[in-house]
């Protein structure tokens, strides 16, 4: 789906993120990869939380390209559900090609194309 769609829509707006709001989203993510590798939780839960992980990377990503996903009231699955947009680097992002793969500063790549 295009970004002018999800816009149209209302699924995302279009968001300036900021060098702090990164770096927190990049706090999230090393913690939650660090809370994964507790060999005392459950299976269950260490995947939830590099699950958790994974989502914060993609929002990063997202917030990179100018652009926050939104939820809707009553449709968590919605704001779960897979996206496909093309992303382009922000300032504060590294990025090795538009649309390719997004460092995040937390030891993860994203994807998104």
């Amino acid at each position: 789906m295009s970004w002018t769609k999800l816009l149209a829509s209302k699924e995302a707006k279009r968001h300036k993120t900021s060098k702090k709001e990164l770096d927190n989203m990049r706090a999230l993510i090393a913690r939650d990869l660090a809370d994964a590798a507790i060999a005392g939780l459950s299976a269950d839960r260490r995947f939830a939380t590099a699950y958790n992980a994974a989502l914060q990377a993609a929002n990063m990503a997202i917030a990179c390209a100018g652009y926050r996903i939104l939820s809707k009231a009553n449709d968590g699955l919605r704001a779960s559900r897979p996206r496909r947009a093309q992303v382009h680097a922000a300032p504060g992002c590294q990025a090795e090609g538009p649309g390719q793969r997004l460092m995040t500063g937390a030891g993860t790549t994203v994807v998104v194309s």
